[in-house]
């Protein structure tokens, strides 16, 4: 049991640190995925490296697609080890795993459903 809230704060830090998931990924409208792919290859994964970070090899849109289609897809992010949490604010701030007008789709369908 865990009754030290610092501890369980840490706890908290560590895994967002080592195990950083942007959920809005699983619900990517399938009018979206083109771009978010499109996105992913030119913009995020440039960003990713640029921040010095090792981004996990890109596959090819067909794959990509299918991955999304199966609730498991690719993540630019799942190399990236960071810090602490405010690290993973900085680096999600400056490398958003998703582009605003699809966050807004998602944000637009997690609303209505």
């Amino acid at each position: 049991e865990f009754t030290d809230q610092r501890a369980v704060g840490r706890l908290v830090d560590s895994c967002v640190a080592a195990y950083p998931v942007d959920r809005r990924l699983w619900s990517v409208p399938e009018q979206d995925r083109a771009a978010l792919y499109s996105y992913d290859l030119t913009v995020l994964r440039r960003c990713l490296l640029a921040h010095g970070q090792p981004v996990p090899r890109m596959p090819n849109r067909t794959r990509f697609e299918n991955l999304l289609r199966a609730s498991a897809p690719w993540n630019a992010y799942d190399l990236v080890v960071v810090a602490n949490r405010q690290a993973w604010y900085d680096l999600s701030d400056a490398c958003p795993a998703l582009p605003p007008a699809i966050a807004a789709d998602v944000a637009a369908l997690s609303s209505s459903g």
